[in-house]
């Protein structure tokens, strides 16, 4: 048989102009290690799994893994779009590497459960038809238990063997003669894990860097390098998954919250401390690795376990990285697994033997480019935050509600109904942390005589579940028509990640027909307040 052509189907790599996506680069470029020790040497097309169709004349398409499955149970477009070519049929079909991920709160201690939660969970989502269609692949594998679960609970086929992205470090070398500064893979704050997460991410990579400044900041996308310019952090951005494989490799040891820099970087020999936010921490056990040395987990899904992640990346290394002998091992028993499985599906579809594997080889790449050390870059403040100035007016936009709300000048006038409790709630803004003040003013225009409720509720939370920051209570007894409430709440906002929410609610029965005006809320720093005084 003659030299296949495959097409390969991931994220764009960039966005904007700017590097992005590197983990599922990181992920294809595994996948085509994988693909080139199962069917040799063959012609390669890379197309975004988003937006593009397979290139025409393509004997093999390979989904190259990536998260497909998250908490919810749906990743939109990206899954859309795998569905549809697993419907459509045509060349050898292969998806490598399927991810799922769900948050695991501090004291979780039972991990098959979850996954069987989690597989209930997208079973019964309005998006389990397309999983299904999964059944269309000739191969299908999962890097985690969670995802084959998932796919097992829809009644599809699927192989549990380790992430693509391990395979991504096995073409390249390393150096002799490494640097001995410690790279720090990090996650920009406005990911939307850190909703769930409350962790103050800045505050832990300052400490990072001020325990010991050598260190350098590994950035996986834009948004990544513009966060550690904010933070004015030594970073280095790669400009694709081979210079990042390169920068891995001329390193000792690596500290991460990005999966896909951990997972090659222990089979490169680095002694890897990955920071666990989610499911996804289990990887390096599931595949052996945690089992090993140079590859351990401290779990991150609270302040108190960021405390004793620090403390722990301060005392001595607990072990040294993997002997080549243990890396060895851990290749030799996973990859013919995939090449076999691989090959079968290839010669099951194609109906011929495919052309005989080679052996993995290393790529050429560009410089390593230097740390640099920004300055403050103000695009990611802006991005970050809703506002940064001393008084910030909250845009009546932003507030929601089921009863009936409609403007009233600049105020908003608020009709209840006989339900829900829940009155108004928003705007959703990320704020600066420190002390802040609520401020704003309620003014009941009626109040039926026929009430029921016992107070109404204003609460400030943040994050998922929500954090209360702070409560004011109004007894409803004292609430008299034409009289207006003057709120002003101070409250600590504990971080610069996760959004901020106010919830105006009933306490104890309802208030039908009722008739409130809301004056607009503003925010006010608590230590400008202070200075103008």
């Amino acid at each position: 048989m003659a030299a296949l052509k495959v097409t390969y189907l991931t994220m764009p790599d960039r966005v904007g102009g700017r590097p992005a996506h590197l983990g599922e680069r990181v992920i294809l470029r595994g996948a085509r290690m994988l693909m080139r020790a199962a069917v040799g040497a063959h012609e390669e097309v890379v197309r975004s799994v988003a937006d593009d169709a397979p290139a025409p004349g393509s004997d093999i398409v390979v989904v190259c893994g990536m998260r497909q499955f998250n908490h919810h149970g749906d990743v939109g477009r990206v899954v859309e779009r795998i569905a549809a070519l697993a419907r459509a049929g045509g060349p050898v079909l292969l998806n490598l590497g399927v991810g799922a991920t769900y948050y695991e709160p501090p004291g979780t201690v039972a991990p098959e459960a979850g996954d069987a939660a989690f597989a209930a969970r997208v079973a019964g989502a309005a998006r389990a038809g397309q999983y299904r269609d999964y059944a269309g692949f000739d191969l299908v594998t999962c890097r985690d238990g969670a995802a084959r679960a998932a796919l097992a609970a829809l009644g599809v086929a699927a192989e549990l063997l380790p992430c693509p992205g391990f395979f991504a470090a096995l073409a390249e070398p390393r150096p002799l003669l490494r640097r001995p500064r410690q790279l720090v893979s990090v996650l920009h704050g406005l990911a939307p894990l850190w909703n769930r997460v409350p962790v103050d991410a800045h505050d832990l990579y300052r400490r990072l860097w001020q325990a010991d400044p050598s260190r350098v900041f590994l950035a996986h996308e834009a948004q990544d390098a513009q966060m550690l310019a904010a933070l004015s952090l030594p970073h280095v951005l790669p400009e694709d998954a081979t210079q990042l494989m390169r920068l891995l490799a001329g390193a000792e040891s690596l500290v991460s919250l990005r999966l896909q820099s951990a997972l090659p970087a222990w089979l490169m020999g680095l002694n890897v401390t990955l920071l666990g936010l989610d499911r996804r921490a289990r990887l390096g056990a599931e595949a052996g690795a945690e089992a090993g040395r140079g590859f351990r987990v401290l779990p991150l899904r609270s302040q108190e376990e960021a405390e004793a992640a620090l403390a722990a990346l301060e005392a001595p290394s607990p072990a040294a990285p993997a002997p080549e002998a243990e890396r060895q091992g851990f290749v030799a028993r996973h990859l013919p697994p995939y090449v076999a499985l691989i090959r079968a599906a290839v010669e099951r579809r194609l109906g011929a033997t495919p052309p005989p594997g080679l052996p993995p080889y290393s790529l050429a790449g560009a410089p390593l480019p230097e740390p640099m050390l920004g300055g403050v870059e103000e695009q990611y403040r802006r991005s970050l935050f809703t506002g940064e100035g001393p008084d910030l007016p909250v845009d009546p936009a932003r507030l929601r509600s089921a009863h009936r709300l409609m403007p009233f000048g600049e105020d908003l006038r608020l009709v209840l109904a006989e339900a829900p409790a829940t009155l108004v709630f928003g705007p959703y803004v990320r704020l600066p942390r420190g002390r802040w003040v609520l401020r704003g003013e309620i003014l009941v225009e009626h109040l039926p005589p026929a009430a029921t409720a016992e107070a109404l509720l204003l609460r400030v939370t943040k994050g998922m579940p929500a954090q209360e920051l702070a409560k004011l209570v109004l007894p409803v007894a004292q609430l008299a028509a034409g009289q207006p409430v003057v709120v002003d709440l101070p409250f600590d906002n504990p971080r610069d990640t996760g959004e901020l929410e106010t919830v105006l609610s009933l306490r104890g029965g309802s208030l039908p027909g009722a008739v409130l005006r809301l004056a607009p809320l503003r925010l006010v720093r608590a230590e400008a307040e202070a200075m103008a005084g």
